[in-house]
């Protein structure tokens, strides 16, 4: 398929120790385009972060392939990588005496020079995210001075800044209010499918996930699975009916 951005091949993650190979999932065989907005569910602790961190170059895979845009992702310099994903995770960065619009531009790292000096292009694209994320009322403010929700917004600005076709989230929607959780992931939604991204996300919403996700992942021992709707909204009631 000709917009496929993620393809995986008998992928293996997990973490190599001293004592060895610690595999978290394997087997793994997926493929994800353009246009898509992925949610991956299940449980704490049973791989989804190791995931996606596989999938962005931040940890080796223990065995199989990651191809992005049909390019081995360790055949990627870190800086030819960073103009290809997107990276928003969970931790909050602590970043003390910088303004909103200097995180965003942070986005613009893959392209700038040595110096890391904005051109008018640059500047023009820092502006248009923030435009898109709908966050320009927080141009000027101190990043330690927003709440947990604008704070995510401005990150998903930063990543949107750095223009790339796929944009990896890890729980983005932790640590928000209800009303926040709506609205970052409709805003994510609306991303995927107006700037034809393939945006993939994990989550503990899985309400939020049913109705906005175009595709479902279950994340369990034995491995990924895709799942319905049907079959998510089938788990809310088995969970509210206890």
């Amino acid at each position: 398929m000709e917009n496929e951005t993620i393809r995986l091949e008998h992928l293996t993650v997990g973490y190599k120790q001293k004592k060895g190979v610690y595999a978290v999932l394997s087997d793994i065989n997926l493929s994800f385009h353009a246009g898509e907005l992925v949610c991956l569910l299940g449980a704490n602790g049973i791989g989804k972060s190791t995931f996606l961190r596989t999938l962005s170059g931040l940890l080796p895979e223990i065995s199989g392939r990651v191809y992005i845009e049909n390019k081995l992702v360790e055949d990627y310099t870190e800086k030819q990588l960073s103009r290809h994903i997107g990276i928003v995770l969970t931790e909050h960065p602590r970043l003390h005496n910088m303004i909103v619009d200097d995180l965003v531009a942070m986005g613009r790292a893959p392209y700038t020079g040595f110096w890391g000096r904005l051109s008018s292009k640059d500047k023009a694209i820092v502006t248009r995210s923030m435009s898109l994320i709908s966050i320009n009322k927080l141009q000027g403010r101190m990043v330690d001075s927003l709440s947990d929700g604008e704070r995510q917004k401005v990150m998903i600005a930063r990543a949107l800044a750095q223009q790339t076709p796929i944009v990896i989230l890890d729980e983005p929607t932790a640590f928000l209010d209800f009303p926040s959780k709506v609205e970052v992931m409709r805003l994510l939604r609306r991303l995927a499918h107006d700037m034809n991204k393939t945006i993939l996300l994990s989550t503990h919403d899985l309400q939020l996930a049913a109705e906005l996700g175009d595709i479902l992942l279950h994340v369990a021992p034995e491995g990924i699975s895709r799942v319905s709707k049907e079959e998510v909204v089938e788990k809310i009631n088995r969970l509210l009916n206890f």
